[in-house]
């Protein structure tokens, strides 16, 4: 499972199967670069992965006292600072699950440090303690060695990270690290990040559970499988005139629209047409989505800027896999699967009526879908 189940799930709560909130999704490339992958992990060093099922237990409760009331710090940066930080972080695998709002609350809370040459910033089997807490390090400039039992094995330069397990986990340093000259990074030390991580994501699964609740084809789903659901969707933003879905694409994804407006267009005799707008709480792609169709629409941004949360349709097979057909059953029975059935007739048939009552210019109730 993903870190975050690590930290904030007891085994004893829940069991969600492999996938958790913040996954890489299916259809990513797997951009495992020094600065995206944790260059000091037990099996990139050829050492015997640690056990950590033991402290993880440990950690979820830590995470949810230490998180109480905490205030995240503030350290000033220049917008040229700001922008370098963003551009190597938000693929870095302990951030890409966030969005630009969160990943900016990350942002804000690292902090510069200076070294000069030949100094030691973690040594190998030290194990995290008050007084040397566990910190994830960015190398803005300059260069360090990696030393694993005595042999240099790697240098690290910038754009490069390490301590990226150490935020995840309390264990021991799996190397030693030097300068090799003066470097200027940035820190993150651990009780920030799993704060700061621990207050958004119960945030986000309340607001994620709200939404998934109120949608009808989703009705009847249990408590945790809403909660399993909500663990999954991921964060996408888009600006006004992107689009969500493409017409005659591939149905991979669910989108929830959490802010903004979109603008669905349809098809008449080939001719592009206004079919409804949908706002916060409506969701779109569920008809391609559960029936593995053509998109019958086009689903685009109409506001300057459109927060949405998305499932891909892998991961929901994956989660929901035997209610998969219960959930058709249940759509089938609402009036929008009227629109959508008859889209999937002879392109040269003119496209059916709306359901009566629905209005193109206001947005649908919330959870229904017509595209």
């Amino acid at each position: 499972g993903h870190f975050l189940s690590v930290y904030f799930f007891s085994p004893m709560e829940f069991s969600f199967g492999s996938y958790a909130f913040g996954q890489q999704s299916p259809d990513q490339e797997d951009d495992s670069l020094d600065e995206t992958e944790d260059p000091l992990s037990p099996n990139k060093l050829n050492r015997k992965p640690i056990d950590r099922r033991a402290p993880v237990c440990a950690d979820i409760y830590d995470a949810v006292a230490t998180s109480a009331g905490f205030v995240p710090p503030i350290h000033p940066k220049s917008e040229n600072d700001k922008a370098w930080l963003h551009d190597h972080l938000q693929n870095h695998y302990l951030f890409k699950h966030l969005d630009d709002r969160e990943l900016d609350a990350i942002i804000a809370s690292v902090r510069a440090v200076d070294f000069p040459p030949g100094v030691t910033l973690c040594t190998q089997g030290q194990s995290p303690s008050e007084e040397k807490p566990s910190i994830f390090y960015l190398i803005s400039e300059g260069r360090c060695s990696v030393h694993v039992d005595g042999a240099e094995t790697k240098t690290l330069t910038t754009g490069q990270a390490f301590g990226d397990t150490d935020l995840l986990y309390s264990h021991p340093c799996p190397a030693t690290i030097i300068t090799e000259t003066e470097v200027k990074a940035w820190a993150l030390d651990r009780k920030t990040y799993t704060c700061i991580l621990h207050g958004t994501f119960i945030k986000k699964r309340a607001l994620y559970s709200e939404f998934l609740s109120n949608i009808s084809f989703l009705k009847d789903l249990s408590k945790p499988q809403i909660i399993q659901l909500a663990d999954a969707l991921e964060p996408e933003v888009f600006k006004q005139g992107q689009r969500l879905i493409t017409y005659g694409g591939e149905g991979e994804w669910f989108f929830i629209i959490v802010e903004g407006t979109v603008q669905v267009m349809g098809r008449n005799k080939g001719e592009s047409i206004p079919v409804c707008t949908f706002g916060r709480g409506s969701c779109v792609g569920e008809m391609e989505f559960l029936y593995g169709t053509a998109a019958v629409a086009d689903v685009i941004a109409a506001t300057d800027e459109v927060r949405t949360a998305k499932l891909n349709k892998h991961h929901f097979e994956l989660c929901m896999g035997p209610v998969k057909e219960l959930l058709k059953q249940s759509r089938e029975a609402d009036p929008v699967f009227d629109y959508f059935r008859s889209t999937q007739t002879s392109v040269e048939e003119p496209a059916p009526a709306l359901p009566s009552g629905y209005d193109s210019n206001q947005a649908l109730p919330r959870g229904r879908l017509l595209n």
